[in-house]
């Protein structure tokens, strides 16, 4: 199969038996290449399958099967960029020499004063630009078509002024002459209006960016394999026309490795940005070869490795009494089925996350230290400049490749030697061991039952079920990293330090549908005699059908708890639906039903993403590493301040600037957070369905 994207699928089923009636393989492979219009981008699937079926005996059967499932992909950018050149080119495409500090706005040149302050630099700058903020602490690779063409630092600070002893400590021979700073900056997004403005308005301008070629965010990328394995045991105890007996013991098996990398467009550190280079200058003084070239940042770029094992047994014994087939009064007792079962399922799951960073020990990067969290001399910026400096508009996507590693020339500014230096550097993903834990458990004891009746022929069908959920979560030591400061140590978090947490929940169901005409020989004899309205009428009377079902329900979830770090408690629901149902003249069907549901203590509402958005404004919690987190830069200031100080002493310090007690940081790195509300509905429901002829159905709800 092909398709007008370029997409392919191709499948190939054997299915073969081998010893009749007891022995059969079936084989299956399937190859599918997803294309999509904006390129480079695609999305390839494997899957590879084999199933079997033994019957040793006329009531024993035996199967198993085996799927792996393979998937790589390189997914197009499924919003625009945002737009930081419309604004720029409105107030006369201002650039910026960042050695003198002077800004040119359509001729004149302008001398910036040096400001610790941005928003005031970002007024002395003029519209259009802007300081470029903390990614200036990271070195930059500046990357074309999958080259790095130059590893450099982005701004220079604290160089002093001449002496007698150093009478050249400036990086170029037209430095600032007062500040001892330098440093890139950036073109600037429109401003905000209002409070509900978006944060910065999109790219709607196709001579900027062609949404409908170019995949700007072709660096990212996931790769995922699955292996599902399964075996199944049926065995008829009795298997008669009246009794039924019948037992089922399965097992199933995932497993499961995710890899997720994701450089470009990430909220936080990464927002999908198009920017152009407006400076003039590189730090060294010579002139920026990417002068004018649009480009994207991707800061800090980030991958996670997320392996899942979960094992599911299920047992289940069921009994069949068939009395309808009989010709005694007893055949008006009718049908029944009764199932018990049980299950046990048990999930253990991480997510390891990583950054890009240097893990090669420099005079200045001292061995052992933590490189993903750790000083930002260590962490990586990545430009993309997607086109030429004409125009200042996307011609190409950012590079379709796996991740940058290995060894690449750094260029920095040694200040006490007062000289450039070039020195080799190796960059790699190293892990990120957040405080919160990594690995947890989840164990779901379900056992249950159902009856079915049929009664009077049919007539009245009842429907009952009972099932008890127990729900186990633990989580597991926190991964801590090796010696080298970059490598996770694994085995840190086979441990369990804290016992199981456990809900136990109850889910009733019934039901009933009562067809109280059907099936009556009198009523049979008029229907087929009287024609016109009155047969129509006859005809609805032995067709109707009222029903009705009651459920209440219990939902196991996964420990989570709110901004006050309380646990919450699991998802209920109730439900309640009731109605109608007749036939007219054999063509049309109808069918009325009028309903009544709730989820208690839902977390799919709203409530929790305002928990955890307002969360983010304070603590880096899951992960989250926002620019604008207050204990993340709080835990910057601490560690600039006090370079020798512990972790301990860092978070206690970081939760007394935060004006919160020290045990809260660490509590609100234990479980997810999460928030609950109530969801009710009710309505009334009405479908028809009509088959005027046998080659045509319409339908109306």
């Amino acid at each position: 199969r092909a398709d007008s994207y370029g997409g392919t699928r191709a499948a190939l089923d054997l299915n073969r038996p081998l010893i009749k009636g007891k022995l059969a393989l079936r084989g299956s492979i399937v190859h599918q290449e997803e294309e999509f219009i904006r390129q480079p981008s695609f999305s390839r699937t494997d899957r590879y399958n084999a199933m079997v079926t033994y019957q040793p005996f006329r009531n024993t059967t035996l199967r198993g099967s085996f799927e792996r499932y393979e998937n790589y992909a390189r997914r197009p950018n499924a919003v625009l960029p945002r737009d930081a050149v419309s604004y720029w080119k409105a107030n006369g495409s201002p650039t910026w020499d960042p050695s003198t500090w002077t800004v040119t706005r359509n001729g004149v040149r302008t001398a910036v004063p040096y400001s610790t302050a941005a928003a005031t630099e970002n007024t002395a700058l003029g519209p259009g630009l802007q300081t470029a903020g903390t990614a200036l602490a990271r070195p930059i690779l500046f990357i074309d078509r999958g080259q790095v063409t130059l590893w450099s630092i982005g701004q220079i600070s604290g160089i002093p002024a001449p002496t007698a002893a150093v009478p050249n400590p400036r990086p170029t021979p037209d430095f600032h002459p007062t500040s001892g700073h330098q440093r890139f900056i950036e073109t600037a997004p429109a401003p905000r209006v209002g409070p509900l403005a978006p944060t910065v308005t999109s790219i709607t301008d196709k001579s900027i960016y062609d949404w409908s070629e170019t995949n700007i965010a072709a660096a990212n990328w996931a790769d995922n394999r699955t292996n599902t394995h399964s075996l199944e045991l049926e065995q008829f105890v009795l298997n008669t026309p009246r009794h039924v007996v019948a037992a089922q013991l399965g097992w199933f098996r995932e497993d499961s490795k995710r890899y997720n990398r994701s450089s470009i467009g990430t909220s936080g550190d990464s927002p999908m940005i198009l920017y152009v280079d407006i400076n003039e200058k590189l730090l060294d003084g010579r002139p920026n070869p990417n002068f004018l070239r649009p480009y994207i940042n991707g800061l800090e770029p980030t991958s996670n490795r997320q392996p899942i094992l979960r094992d599911i047994y299920r047992a289940q014994l069921a009994y069949k009494l068939t009395l309808s087939r009989d010709s005694g009064w007893w055949r008006w007792l009718g049908d029944h089925a009764v199932s018990g079962y049980g299950e046990y399922k048990d999930t253990t799951q991480a997510n390891y996350r990583f950054r890009d960073v240097i893990v090669s020990s420099h005079a200045w990067l001292a061995a052992g230290g933590n490189r993903a969290a750790g000083t930002t001399a260590a962490r990586s910026a990545y430009r993309y400049y997607l086109g030429d400096n004409q125009g200042q508009n996307i011609e190409y996507g950012s590079p379709a490749w796996s991740r940058l590693s290995g060894q690449q020339n750094l260029t920095w500014f040694n200040a006490a030697a007062s000289q450039w230096v070039n020195e080799p550097a190796t960059i790699d993903e190293a892990y990120y061991n957040a405080a919160n834990p990594q690995r947890s458990g989840n164990v779901i004891k379900t056992r249950g039952g159902v009856l079915q009746n049929h009664l009077l022929e049919g007539r009245i069908v009842t429907t009952f079920g009972l099932r008890r959920d127990s729900n186990f979560n633990r989580n597991a030591a926190p991964t801590l990293l090796q010696a080298d400061g970059f490598s996770p140590n694994y085995a840190s978090d086979d441990l369990w330090p804290n016992n199981w947490f456990r809900r136990d929940g109850t889910t009733e169901t019934k039901g009933m549908v009562v067809k109280p005409l059907r099936g009556w020989s009198f009523i049979d004899r008029r229907a087929s005699e009287i024609s016109g309205i009155g047969g129509a009428a006859v005809n609805l009377l032995r067709s109707l059908s009222v029903h009705y079902n009651e459920a209440d329900s219990f939902t196991p979830a996964n420990i989570a708890q709110n901004l006050k770090t309380e646990l919450l408690p699991n998802p209920t629901g109730t439900g309640k639906d009731y109605g109608i149902s007749f036939n007219l003249f054999d063509k049309v069907v109808v069918r009325y039903n009028q309903y009544e549901n709730g989820q208690i203590n839902s977390r799919t509402g709203d409530a929790g993403t305002i928990a955890t958005r307002a969360g983010r404004i304070d603590f880096a919690y899951a992960g989250n590493n926002d620019q604008f987190n207050l204990q993340r830069q709080a835990t910057a200031w601490v560690i600039a301040a006090n370079p020798t100080w512990s972790t301990a002493q860092i978070e206690t310090e970081v939760a007394r600037q935060m004006g919160i007690a020290p045990g809260l940081l660490a509590r609100m790195n234990a479980n997810p957070v999460a928030e609950t509300s109530d969801i009710m509905s009710k309505g009334r429901e009405i479908e028809i369905s009509c088959n005027p002829t046998r080659f045509w159905t319409t339908r109306f709800t």
